[in-house]
């Protein structure tokens, strides 16, 4: 169970359509809220939904990633890690924690230290 009030839609499951989450309340009770089908060589999976706390949004996307076999990370708020150029770059968006970040033992640091201090960054190698 989700919390929303801000936006939904009621989506149509036509055949060969998974169902993956449904309404509980008001007019849009029992009517799907989140979509699933594979089409062509991938899949399709709609969100018609935008809850408080994005906790369902969350848990479809890991859900979508597990099903494509793509290992997924969750991060402490406020931080930041992307590819890019063929370097790891985090980034610590917290005005007040200092983060350690999962870096791997073979990576080597380019600047920073995986000690992440409040608006700092590293960037690592593999």
């Amino acid at each position: 169970k989700y919390k929303w009030n801000n936006w939904g839609e009621v989506l149509d499951a036509n055949s060969g359509t998974q169902v993956w989450a449904t309404y509980q309340n008001s007019f849009y009770k029992g009517k799907s809220a989140v979509t699933h089908r594979k089409l062509g060589k991938g899949t399709v999976t709609y969100i018609g939904v935008d809850t408080d706390d994005n906790k369902l949004e969350n848990e479809m996307i890991k859900k979508v990633y597990e099903l494509a076999g793509i290992p997924t990370e969750v991060l402490p708020e406020g931080i930041v890690k992307l590819f890019r150029d063929g370097f790891w770059v985090a980034m610590n968006y917290n005005s007040d924690k200092t983060i350690e970040v999962s870096i791997p033992l073979n990576a080597k640091i380019i600047l920073g230290t995986k000690s992440l201090e409040p608006a700092g960054v590293v960037i690592w190698k593999e």
